[in-house]
C-alpha cells in the first residue's frame, strides 16, 4: 500500500504496486480572516493567520496594497479618502489547499481635511490722488477696507477704492486691506501693510497771510523752518497740528536723517 500527496497538496493517491492507485480529493479550506487589527502611530498590525502566504490591505473595500508577507503595514503616504475609512485585511494563500480568507472586521480611521490655506496678502497699496489702488489676489472674492486697524463697512470687489467715501475726520489715517474668501478651501488673508492717508482740516476763506516759524531737531542740530499760508487771524490746535505734519512730511522727503518729530517746537509767529 502506498500513499502520496500531489505536488499541490490538493489530493492524495492511495494504492499498491499491483493495483491502480485511487485518487482521493480534498476540498480547499478557506483561511481564517485576520484578527486583532490595531493602528498605532499610523502603523497597522494584526495577528498572523495559519497557512497564509501573505496579506492584502483594503480601505472601504478598495485594495490599497500589494501582497505583503509580514503582519505590519504603514498607512503613511497613502491617499486615503477624507472622512471615514474602514481598514480591513485579507489573508492570501498560494497553496491550492487553502482559499483566500474573507475580509477581516473593519478598523475605522477618520482622515481630517487639510486646513484651509490663507489667501495672499494684498500688496502694492498706492494712492492716486484720493483713490487707493492695490494688486489683485488670486482666489479672493472681495476686499475689506480697514481704517486705523478697525474694519470698515466697505467690502469691495474691485482693486481700487475712493477713500473720500470713508468721510474720515481731519488728520493722518492708516489704511489697510484684507482679502476675503467665499470658499471653504481658503481663509481670509491677514491685513496688508498700511498706507497713510492724510485728511486736511477745513480751511477758512479769509485770505490773510500767517507767517509760521517752526524749528526741528535733526541729528541733534536745530534747524529753522519757515513758511507762509493763508488762514484766519487765529490758528486752532487742529490747524497747527496739520502745519506740524506738513513740516514733518517735507523734512522726511529730504536727505537728512533721524528726524525727531517730537522735538518740532510749537513756536508760531504771527
Amino acid at each position: 500500500m502506498g500513499v502520496a500527496w500531489s505536488p499541490s497538496g490538493r489530493y492524495i493517491a492511495v494504492g499498491t504496486n499491483s493495483s491502480p492507485f485511487v485518487v482521493i480529493y480534498r476540498e480547499a479550506i478557506r483561511l481564517q480572516y485576520p484578527t486583532n487589527l490595531d493602528i498605532t502611530n499610523n502603523i497597522l498590525t494584526w495577528s498572523a493567520v495559519a497557512n497564509a502566504s501573505g496579506y492584502r490591505i483594503y480601505s472601504n473595500e478598495f485594495l490599497i496594497s500589494d501582497i505583503i508577507t509580514n503582519t505590519t503595514f504603514s498607512l503613511l503616504g497613502l491617499s486615503l479618502d477624507v472622512g471615514v475609512n474602514e481598514i480591513q485585511v485579507r489573508a492570501i494563500s498560494d497553496n491550492a489547499l487553502w482559499l483566500d480568507s474573507e475580509l477581516s472586521d473593519a478598523l475605522t480611521i477618520i482622515i481630517e481635511p487639510p486646513p484651509p490655506e490663507y489667501l495672499d496678502i494684498p500688496e502694492n497699496l498706492n494712492l492716486q490722488d484720493d483713490v487707493l489702488v492695490f494688486d489683485d489676489v488670486l482666489n479672493a472674492a472681495a476686499f475689506r477696507i480697514y481704517v486705523n486697524g478697525l474694519a470698515s463697512e466697505h467690502i469691495i470687489t474691485d482693486t481700487e477704492f475712493d477713500l473720500l467715501i470713508l468721510n474720515l475726520p481731519p488728520g493722518m489715517h492708516k489704511i489697510q486691506i484684507r482679502a476675503i474668501s467665499d470658499s471653504a478651501n481658503f481663509n481670509n488673508s491677514t491685513l496688508s501693510e498700511a498706507i497713510s492717508f492724510y485728511v486736511p482740516g477745513a480751511t477758512d476763506t479769509d485770505s490773510r497771510i500767517v507767517n509760521v516759524s517752526l524749528r526741528a531737531k535733526i541729528n541733534s542740530i536745530w534747524f529753522p523752518w519757515e513758511f507762509t499760508m493763508a488762514n484766519s487771524a487765529e490758528i486752532s490746535q487742529q490747524q497747527f497740528d496739520e502745519l506740524k505734519q506738513s513740516v514733518f512730511d517735507e523734512l522726511s522727503n529730504n536727505t537728512l536723517n533721524a528726524i525727531d518729530v517730537d522735538n518740532i517746537l510749537d513756536d508760531i509767529l504771527i
